[in-house]
């Protein structure tokens, strides 16, 4: 087996070995009341069908839960996180009924809780807390429980996992529950005709019993039912149901929106010309006199006539010792083609007419240059 078939193998097991672990765990979602997990609210819910009360799961839209008796929201929504109806919640309340909203707590708010708890006037703080540096006083402490007492009777003691963030009651608030430093976990609000309630989901978690039966008993007697429990956040859809909410399309469409302006802003930025264009020259395929021709080309684009004043009359005086060139001629400024042309033109007839001791000047003698035009 080659080296690489000797990586791949054990890398091939520990992908199957993890697959199987992740495909055999179940799916337990926080707040539900079809959850038999530790987060789950299943024995919540069983527990008032045993004592009689009239329980329903909804799984439609909030806005067709409207009317008398108690509508449950616990978080955090595993479906439909920006399906949110605070006006139908409001008339809820406006009607004469009750709101029980669990809060995660354990992390920060989501959108939609934040949204619900702005739309009632409650804020949020995060809990501070001194947390030791060394590793096992870490862990030690965020494994820790909070001990938290009910407002009524100050002897029941209550468990709760560390809080990350706490709601701020305002003002108004009935203190359902007492914390640690002074802290109000749980409160309970007058809106409109009804009243708000807000605890920490946890505190009716299977995983908390016999608590949470002790919780949804007081619950039962302080609040009037039927009980409707939200479950469409928490994946539970009627079939058949139109679940998309105003709020959900209003989303979509803005996410379509800014899909199709990000896709327009590439369009333009491809579509425009980065720089100067760039022009291709074609290969070079001749003589001589071609690359004589492109020579002086580049030469007079860079503007190079003094220098090739100078050099003609410097290579002339060199060629022919005898000439001499007027002083006028020697000393003449040169700019540009015409005027190169021109001295290079006068040059030359001077050669022609230099005296020569046995004759004519020689051939060699002779200079002739003259500009591309």
């Amino acid at each position: 087996m080659s080296r690489a078939g000797r990586w791949l193998a054990p890398l091939l097991l520990l992908a199957a070995v993890a697959g199987w672990w992740l495909g055999r765990q179940a799916v337990q979602g926080a707040a539900s009341t079809l959850s038999r997990g530790p987060a789950g609210w299943l024995a919540a819910r069983a527990y008032l069908e045993a004592r009689g009360e009239e329980v329903a799961l909804l799984d439609a839209p909030l806005a067709g839960a409207v009317g008398e008796g108690v509508l449950v929201l616990g978080f955090p929504w595993q479906s439909r996180p920006l399906d949110v109806d605070p006006a139908a919640l409001r008339r809820h309340l406006g009607r004469g009924g009750s709101l029980l909203i669990g809060y995660s707590g354990d992390h920060r708010p989501s959108a939609a809780e934040m949204l619900l708890l702005r739309s009632f006037g409650v804020g949020w703080e995060p809990v501070a807390a001194a947390v030791p540096l060394a590793p096992w006083r870490w862990y030690r402490q965020g494994r820790r429980d909070w001990q938290v007492r009910w407002a009524g009777d100050p002897g029941v003691t209550l468990e709760l996992g560390r809080r990350r963030w706490l709601p701020t009651p305002p003002e108004g608030a009935v203190d359902l529950l007492h914390g640690p430093g002074g802290s109000t976990p749980g409160f309970a609000l007058v809106v409109g005709r009804g009243r708000l309630v807000l605890l920490p989901a946890e505190l009716l978690a299977n995983g908390r019993l016999p608590q949470a039966a002790g919780v949804v008993e007081t619950l039962r007697r302080w609040l009037d039912g039927p009980w409707r429990f939200d479950e469409l956040h928490h994946g539970l859809v009627r079939p058949g149901a139109a679940v998309v909410g105003s709020t959900t399309r209003r989303g979509l469409d803005l996410l379509l929106a800014q899909l199709a302006l990000v896709y327009l802003a590439a369009a333009l930025a491809l579509g425009r010309r980065m720089g100067p264009a760039w022009r291709e020259r074609p290969p070079l395929a001749g003589g001589a006199a071609q690359f004589l021709v492109r020579l002086g080309q580049l030469h007079r684009r860079l503007g190079h006539h003094p220098a090739a004043a100078a050099l003609l009359r410097r290579r002339a005086a060199e060629l022919d010792r005898r000439l001499a060139l007027p002083s006028e001629l020697a000393q003449r400024p040169v700019r540009g083609d015409r005027q190169l042309l021109a001295l290079a033109r006068e040059v030359g007839r001077l050669q022609r007419r230099a005296p020569a001791e046995g004759g004519d000047a020689p051939a060699r003698g002779m200079v002739r240059a003259e500009m591309p035009r």
